[in-house]
């Protein structure tokens, strides 16, 4: 195969149905179906029918899915699930009806996305009709149909089943879909067996209709072989050429041995919906406008094109043609005359030009002074990048008075409830609000799975609704790096972790937040410094300004690289962005107490981090730990007092070995046995506070004539991972501490 770029390959495309007597036919696979809700064949196989294999055939093991199917089911590849299909589902499925029911329960869910709805208007456009009128796919499901009626008004002509190819038409009256592998109502073909060849029926025709078109494959894998067999069988490649709209070549060698001995070309892109925007940009008479009685599917190309703009966006980094996406995206948007598409426009500019953005929000908002959808968009930009939320939440309030079961309004100022008013019982009550308004919305269900482990510490509840809203979105980048995250710290289960933490580079390689906390997991878990240092540069480099990336890296470069001047500077870079980060101000205060001795300036940023908040637990270990250190032991019992009153909930290892260590240097003699035990276990456990400076504590310790002075020396060292455990054996406190807790 030849390569061919992006935007040249639209070039043609465009050129050839302004000819009109040029036929084009796109050949559509489920990769297409995907953002309309429709999983593609890969993800059905290794999600949903993996799964359900492994628990027909009852194992009971620790292996992952991946680990197990590849163990059950002989030359099974992760890497391109896809290829398993017809087996997999044959496997599960015994009968068809079965399969069939199963393929049903799969399509009933889909709606339309953008992709469908831009192909619809040209399938249905008195001129463009002329040239594309015709697709071609391997999908069970209606999204195509959907979108033509939705969109236009008119009715495709679908043959659904092979019995039906006689139907098929070269001259065209009505938009015309070809299902080559059938129906999700009629007798849809799934298995290997079935699959291996296309009915007679159909090839005939189908080959009569591709020698004179443009053929173009899009969202399709190429893993059919009765696909691969009906292009060998074409008597002569189509006229127009035979495109190939995919990152990679086809699954199939065979498929790949004949697109290289027919001159085909390779176009490496992925999204069907962005390949249909810039397409669609290019003529003047195609725009955004939807029939006004499908009011719910209105609202869900809205909504699916606002999500597309903000994927243009945040993959623009690495993206080539990010500019002429995001410019064909607003182009598209000027075109329509309604509020609608001038609030799109507006938010297409929400980073570049704020200014001109709120304007254009205004302008919108004055024009439909009742619709929910603006409104909550324009409280989103207000929240989020004016950070005016006094104005924010006025505007949240306006759009629930216009609407009040508009789920993505319910769900963001649910958000902005927990996160800006901290009023957690009003945010609990909009996120039931609006899961009940929309129990699938992937970004709700994640945000709702945050606020039940962060505020309520319902960790069973928030992990089923991190299975939820990867259920709805399974590529959900955020999602993906917020359920890692939960596996890593609350479940503890690193391998999962990691596996999540791939999955959500894969969705966005770019997703600050998820690299600052896959640093953290290579640090603390892994003990892979470099690749954790490589990380958080990648972090910085997606979001210079995270507040939470940056205070982990200066931890980072404090504690395991200990170059304290880059950290330092981190830790004030992260200060400029979030002035009040409790973590970052607490961990800023322990360097500047422990490295740069400035007893004052620390005490002042712990007072600054309890202001922020009061119940950190980790500020208030440390800065109980220094006024001990400093010889204000009431009030440093005190706080320490409430540092083990919260962990008692959310127990934090490394910090309790370091208050029971306090206690036993400064606590009362009557209470040291009982705290060197409690030390004692942990540190059998294999707890240890890497690094962790308690030098002020031994000298106070020696000075003050604590009788086990030199175990407190030896002790401090092994805490920070410096000395071995072994070091300490033959102190007869610490010996005797073994005795007793036997």
């Amino acid at each position: 195969m030849r390569d061919c770029g992006l935007v040249e390959f639209i070039s043609k495309v465009g050129d050839r149905l302004r000819s009109q007597d040029s036929k084009v036919v796109f050949f559509l696979g489920a990769g297409a179906s995907r953002s309309s809700g429709i999983p593609t064949a890969g993800e059905l196989v290794a999600r949903r029918w993996i799964p359900r294999a492994r628990k027909n055939a009852q194992g009971n093991d620790s292996r992952s899915d991946d680990v197990w199917a590849q163990a059950y089911f002989p030359g099974y590849d992760p890497g391109n699930p896809a290829k398993f299909y017809g087996r997999l589902i044959d496997e599960v499925f015994h009968l068809a009806e079965d399969r069939q029911r199963e393929i049903e329960d799969i399509v009933v869910k889909g709606r339309p996305a953008v992709g469908y709805g831009l192909l619809a208007r040209l399938m249905a456009h008195p001129m463009y009709s002329r040239s594309l009128g015709t697709v071609l796919t391997t999908n069970f499901d209606d999204m195509l149909a959907d979108a033509l009626l939705i969109h236009t008004r008119k009715r495709a002509r679908v043959i659904g089943h092979h019995s039906l190819a006689a139907f098929i038409r070269n001259t065209l009256s009505a938009p015309q879909i070809i299902k080559l592998h059938g129906d999700a109502q009629l007798a849809p073909l799934n298995t290997g067996s079935e699959i291996k060849v296309l009915p007679d029926a159909l090839v005939e025709p189908v080959k009569s209709l591709l020698a004179e078109a443009m053929l173009v494959f899009i969202g399709y894998g190429g893993a059919d072989p009765s696909i691969h067999k009906l292009m060998e069988g074409l008597t002569r490649r189509p006229t127009g050429g035979v495109w190939w709209v995919n990152p990679s070549p086809p699954a199939d060698q065979g498929f790949i041995d004949w697109m290289g001995h027919n001159e085909c070309f390779h176009v490496k892109h992925l999204d069907f919906d962005e390949f249909m925007v810039l397409l669609a940009a290019r003529f003047d008479d195609i725009n955004l406008e939807m029939v006004d009685h499908f009011i719910d599917d209105r609202r869900k190309f809205e909504d699916d094109y606002k999500a597309l703009f903000e994927k243009v966006t945040a993959t623009s980094a690495q993206d080539p043609d990010a500019d002429r996406k995001m410019a064909a995206l607003t182009k598209l948007t000027g075109r329509t005359e309604s509020a609608w598409g001038t609030s799109m426009q507006a938010w297409s500019l929400r980073k570049t030009d704020p200014e001109k953005a709120d304007k254009l929000f205004v302008q919108a908002a004055e024009a439909a002074p009742d619709d929910a959808r603006i409104l909550g968009n324009y409280a989103l930009f207000v929240d989020d990048y004016l950070k005016d939320f006094d104005r924010a939440e006025a505007l949240y309030e306006r759009a629930l008075t216009a609407d009040p079961e508009h789920a993505s309004t319910l769900g963001n100022y649910a958000t902005f409830m927990k996160t800006v008013r901290k009023d957690f019982a009003r945010a609990e009550a909009l996120y039931e609000r609006a899961l009940t308004a929309d129990p699938e919305q992937a970004n709700t269900l994640g945000n709702y799975a945050n606020f039940m482990k962060t505020v309520r510490k319902d960790f069973d509840r928030a992990e089923a609704l991190y299975e939820r809203a990867l259920t709805a979105d399974p590529e959900n980048a955020n999602t993906l790096g917020n359920y890692a995250f939960f596996m890593q710290t609350i479940r503890q289960d690193f391998d999962r972790a990691e596996a999540l933490y791939e999955r959500a580079l894969k969705a966005d390689n770019e997703h600050a937040n998820t690299l600052g906390n896959y640093a953290l997991f290579m640090k603390n878990v892994r003990r892979d410094f470099d690749r954790a240092e490589t990380l958080y540069e990648r972090a910085l480099t997606a979001d210079p300004d995270d507040a939470n990336t940056l205070g982990n890296y200066a931890v980072f470069m404090q504690t395991i690289r200990q170059d304290f001047d880059r950290a330092e500077a981190l830790y004030e870079r992260a200060l400029t962005a979030d002035p009040d980060n409790a973590n970052n101000l607490g961990n800023y205060a322990f360097l500047v107490q422990t490295i740069r001795k400035d007893f004052d300036r620390a005490e002042a940023l712990y007072e600054r981090a309890l202001t922020a908040d009061p119940e950190h637990a980790n500020s208030l270990g440390n800065f109980g730990g220094f006024l001990l250190a400093h010889g204000q032991k009431d009030r440093g019992f005190v706080i320490l007092d409430n540092a083990r009153r919260i962990l008692a909930s959310s127990p934090v290892k490394p910090l309790l070995l370091e208050i029971e260590f306090y206690h036993y240097v400064h606590g009362p003699t009557e209470e040291r046995d009982v705290r060197l035990r409690a030390v004692r276990v942990l540190i059998d456990d294999g707890v240890r506070s890497p690094n962790f400076d308690l030098s002020d504590h031994v000298a106070l310790a020696r000075q003050e004539r604590h009788p086990e002075a030199d175990l407190i020396a030896v002790l401090a060292g092994v805490i920070a991972d410096q000395r071995p455990a072994e070091d300490l054996d033959g102190f007869s406190a610490w010996d005797a501490s073994r005795c007793e807790a036997v």
